[in-house]
């Protein structure tokens, strides 16, 4: 199966290493990528497409890539209007749909089945149509298999693949079946990390600083952090402190493919671990000093769910919009327990409306062109990594002794207990 994938963004860009030679173009509607290439595939306008739709994409299949509700809805209207059946949706995909070592999942999975004729899949959705081929391809006799409920809406899309073994799931007692649930708990360790086995409890009863980047953040804190030895994580632009303080974080973490901008100064930055998220391709093609740890992030089932907190973080940890939720996961895998937020002011936002959102003014003018509102509105926003933050709440209530404060002077974060930085030396 041919696929061409909706999206010349980071999501498409992520979905076509994983699909290899089986994509062959982009759609995208910025007019000033069409008719140039990216990634080695053209990108296509919707009205190319539509000139070529029964010549050489005939048999492709569309991914819609983009996150947002809007632009998803918007897109499913454009190709119903034009009577364009095959099509998935990113969303209906596996939460860690692209994220997999496919050689290792399909060897993993042929033991697994290694008694069984056939191998079920469940759903017709991206992910499994593209393994359903891949199946076949080594010799397995993939079945696809559809539950009663979404049968006759996927009429229409079943016709359109006349040679798949296709069937209605009425019932699952006597069905093989490898479905999400299966896939997720059997081959998450096909992209693990490793080199992060190491931070497991290593700092085990040890209470840790989380200093985050709001604008309540002082110089003044930091020092006594440094005079204090205290154990430290701190995250994204944390680095235009460096030339004012002599204090530095012992981890460094940042999830935002947006900041890879600043490699170099990730790479030359005098700090022990730099923990860098592997949601930017570009980033890991180039070589990076060894304390430079690529960490995997969840990002499709946070933004689901929107209430997870990993506890491994060897597998992932869950992004939830929000890099300190993050530094949070972070901070109870190395077994710390008593962890202080700083400078998490809440109010990431509060610069589009004329007000800073960092500690560093230049860091704020840098970040000016980082704009998610064509995404999501502010309250949107806000009400996201809200619920990143009561998840972690719930976890630490969970795993006593583990509590989290805040120890930020103001902002409007109010999950966690509040306590006084000054009292806490």
């Amino acid at each position: 199966m041919k696929f061409i994938i909706w999206g010349a963004g980071v999501r498409g860009r992520r979905v076509r290493y994983f699909l290899e030679d089986r994509a062959v173009a982009y759609i995208d509607a910025n007019t000033t990528m069409q008719g140039k290439e990216k990634d080695g595939l053209p990108i296509l306008s919707f009205e190319d497409y539509i000139a070529e739709r029964d010549g050489r994409y005939q048999d492709a299949w569309i991914i819609i890539s983009p996150r947002s509700t809007n632009f998803i809805e918007s897109i499913v209207r454009t190709l119903d209007a034009h009577g364009v059946i095959r099509y998935f949706h990113l969303q209906d995909a596996i939460a860690s749909y692209y994220e997999y070592d496919f050689e290792q999942m399909l060897a993993q999975i042929d033991r697994e089945f290694a008694r069984e004729e056939e191998v079920g899949l469940f759903g017709l959705d991206s992910f499994h149509a593209d393994l359903y081929g891949r199946l076949s391809a080594i010799g397995r006799h993939p079945v696809l298999w559809i539950p009663e409920d979404a049968w006759h809406q996927d009429a229409k899309r079943r016709e359109e693949l006349p040679d798949w073994d296709i069937r209605c799931l009425k019932e699952t007692g006597g069905v093989h079946i490898l479905d999400d649930a299966g896939l997720l708990s059997q081959l998450t360790n096909t992209y693990a990390t490793p080199e992060i086995e190491k931070f497991h409890n290593m700092y085990e009863g040890r209470r840790c600083f989380v200093v985050a980047t709001g604008p309540s953040l002082r110089m003044e804190d930091l020092e006594t952090l440094q005079e204090h030895h205290e154990l430290c994580i701190s995250m994204n632009g944390i680095f235009h402190c460096f030339d004012q303080v002599k204090w530095r974080p012992d981890f460094f973490v940042m999830t935002d493919w947006l900041l890879v901008r600043y490699q170099e100064i990730i790479d030359e930055m005098d700090v022990p671990y730099k923990l860098i998220s592997d949601s930017n391709l570009d980033f890991w093609k180039r070589q990076h000093p060894e304390n430079v740890i690529r960490m995997h992030v969840i990002y499709g089932h946070s933004m689901e769910a929107r209430d997870c907190f990993s506890d491994d973080f060897v597998k992932g940890c869950y992004g939830n919009f929000n890099v300190t939720n993050a530094c949070l996961q972070l901070a109870a895998y190395l077994g710390c327990k008593e962890i202080y937020l700083l400078g998490v002011d809440f109010s990431q936002l509060a610069g589009k409306k004329g007000r800073n959102s960092h500690f560093s003014k230049d860091y704020d003018n840098e970040m000016k062109d980082e704009d998610f509102s064509h995404f999501y509105t502010d309250e949107q926003m806000q009400k996201f990594m809200q619920k990143g933050y009561e998840a972690a709440r719930r976890y630490a209530d969970a795993h006593p002794p583990l509590k989290i404060y805040n120890a930020t002077r103001g902002g409007y974060l109010e999950v966690f207990e509040r306590v006084d930085f000054d009292s806490l030396f």
